[in-house]
């Protein structure tokens, strides 16, 4: 990811809640977001490095590594 991460959030029938968290674990941003659309959550502004996005819904949760370069 240089500046914007796209979300595709298809076949997703429940309401998502997502965090964002550095490699220590604290949480940089999180918010809710709209099932059955694609979202862009803005980057731009942390620094480059690793981050882990977790998706939730009321069933599942998912937890994805992502690079900002």
């Amino acid at each position: 990811v240089k500046d914007k991460l796209n979300i595709s959030l298809n076949n997703v029938n429940e309401a998502i809640d997502y965090q964002i968290y550095n490699t220590i674990g604290q949480i940089v941003s999180k918010g809710s977001l709209a099932s059955n659309r694609v979202h862009v959550i803005d980057m731009s502004q942390y620094q480059g490095g690793i981050y882990f996005v977790t998706l939730n819904t009321v069933s599942h949760s998912v937890t994805r590594k992502v690079i900002k370069k």
